[in-house]
């Protein structure tokens, strides 16, 4: 999920530094190149980290334009890399089930007990069994990840039982 909002949220980040720097705004390719150095390594992108740190730090000791845009395009293409493969990873979990009926029943009780006890667990086992639940239920089951990522749990809670008693799974 956090990888995928990366992807999501960032991927154009190379680009908008390049025209920052065309126009002259450095302090906003520094801070596009710090927020990066911080997220890719929190996710472990580390051609991204090590694209962005290299990049904030010709920033930082006011290297020649060479140097900054050498290591911009550095960084642009590691975004664009792992960007691609974040997104491709996405769309292969999406397609290939998991989980066959017993595993996701067995997953979705798990999740039940979670959100009895408002345990914030309950997102990382949702996200864990989303692409299955999301394939098995369809639109029955749609509002389901939006309650969760919102801790509505108790509404959570009664629509995952109306899915388990209507016997779906």
């Amino acid at each position: 999920h956090y990888l995928q909002r990366f992807a999501t949220d960032h991927a154009s980040d190379g680009v908008l530094a390049r025209q920052a720097l065309e126009q002259g705004n450095l302090q906003a390719v520094r801070h596009t190149a710090h927020t990066l150095k911080g997220l890719a390594g929190t996710l472990g992108l580390e051609q991204v980290q090590q694209a962005a740190t290299l990049l904030d730090k010709d920033l930082g000791q006011h290297h020649s334009p060479h140097e900054i845009l050498g290591h911009l395009g550095n960084l642009e293409q590691a975004l664009e890399t792992s960007c691609t493969a974040i997104t491709k990873l996405r769309r292969q979990a999406e397609t290939t089930p998991s989980l066959d009926q017993s595993q996701l029943l067995e997953g979705l009780h798990h999740l039940r007990a979670l959100l009895l006890t408002d345990d914030l667990r309950s997102q990382e086992v949702f996200e864990s069994l989303q692409s299955d639940f999301l394939r098995h239920f369809g639109e029955a089951a749609a509002r389901l990840p939006a309650l969760i990522h919102d801790f509505a749990y108790e509404e959570a809670l009664a629509i995952l039982d109306t899915l388990l008693a209507d016997g779906s799974a």
